[in-house]
């Protein structure tokens, strides 16, 4: 009995010391998972930070795009007036062009007009002109005649 007393008070020593060494190991597993639940922590801490940032950065893209899409229009929309204008501008200045066209067109009718009026009139005293130069001629042989005739009625009547 005493040996097996022995034997058992060696056994239970063993496994005292295997509990021992089993809760050392525990302990220092313990340990571990505190400090890992630490890094967990601040991890999750750090996730939740840059969440936050990622959302932050997220809204602030989301106003910038909102931004320049809200400046393309405004862009988009002033280049449409520009061309509206140029072309509201083109049609006013071609109107105007065909305008002053007609007005020449019809300054140029009424000259050719006055022109032909004018050529009429300049062979119509052509006409008149030569008709009194034939007339004049005419006149000037008469008077030649007459001038004859008196010189010979002169010495006749001076012969008498």
């Amino acid at each position: 009995l005493e040996k097996d007393l022995g034997k058992a008070k060696e056994r239970a020593a063993e496994l005292e010391a295997k509990i021992s060494s089993k809760e050392t190991e525990v302990n220092e597993l313990r340990d571990q998972s505190e400090a890992l639940q630490g890094n967990v922590s601040t991890l999750e801490k750090e996730l939740a930070s840059t969440k936050e940032q990622a959302e932050t950065a997220a809204g602030d893209a989301q106003k910038r795009i909102s931004a320049l899409e809200d400046s393309l229009a405004q862009s988009k929309k002033e280049a449409e007036d520009a061309l509206t204008n140029a072309e509201s501008a083109s049609q006013k200045q071609l109107k105007a062009s065909k305008a002053k066209q007609e007005s020449l067109e019809k300054d140029l009718g009424k000259a050719k007009e006055r022109a032909a009026e004018l050529e009429a009139k300049i062979s119509s005293k052509e006409t008149e002109v030569n008709e009194l130069r034939d007339q004049s001629e005419a006149l000037q042989g008469n008077v030649s005649t007459l001038e004859k005739e008196l010189a010979s009625t002169k010495e006749q009547a001076e012969t008498a």
